[in-house]
């Protein structure tokens, strides 16, 4: 009787650590989940911030010259270069892009969508000097800019 008895504490006790250890395993794996969850949301915040910049001041730095101007009612980023031009522009809530002839002017429904963005804005701070604003964050880029309008 008394080996049965025995035998009956040791089983109690075996489940009930492995319970412990299976609450506790949970446990961790919830609270690192949520932390990664957190950790993926902002590092995907950031990209969403900055990706959009970063590509604006490369397409700005490749240009051979820049032109700030208006379609339809559209604050546009005319950036030339010597076989085409390509128009930046904020529509429908993207970052739009698109590639025409020199001198040709798009429709700005058939561009690419880039990025989606709240805010757009492109500024002339000098000849020399453009500053380009996305969703409240600005970069300086050294261009030659000419302002139309």
């Amino acid at each position: 009787m008394k080996k049965n008895n025995h035998s009956a504490l040791n089983f109690i006790v075996s489940i009930t650590l492995f319970t412990v250890f299976a609450l506790a395993l949970t446990l961790v794996l919830l609270t690192g989940a949520s932390a990664f969850r957190g950790i993926s949301a902002e590092s995907e915040e950031r990209f969403n911030e900055r990706t959009p910049l970063l590509y604006l001041s490369n397409r700005l730095r490749d240009a051979d010259s820049v032109t700030i101007g208006e379609i339809d009612g559209t604050q546009v980023l005319a950036i030339n270069y010597d076989l085409y031009d390509v128009y930046i522009y904020e529509y429908g809530g993207f970052i739009c892009e698109s590639a025409t002839a020199p001198g040709d002017v798009p429709r700005l429904d058939m561009g690419f969508r880039l990025f989606a963005v709240e805010e757009l804005e492109f500024l002339k701070d000098s000849d020399t000097l453009a500053q380009v604003i996305v969703n409240g964050r600005s970069i300086f880029v050294n261009v030659a800019v000419v302002m139309e309008g």
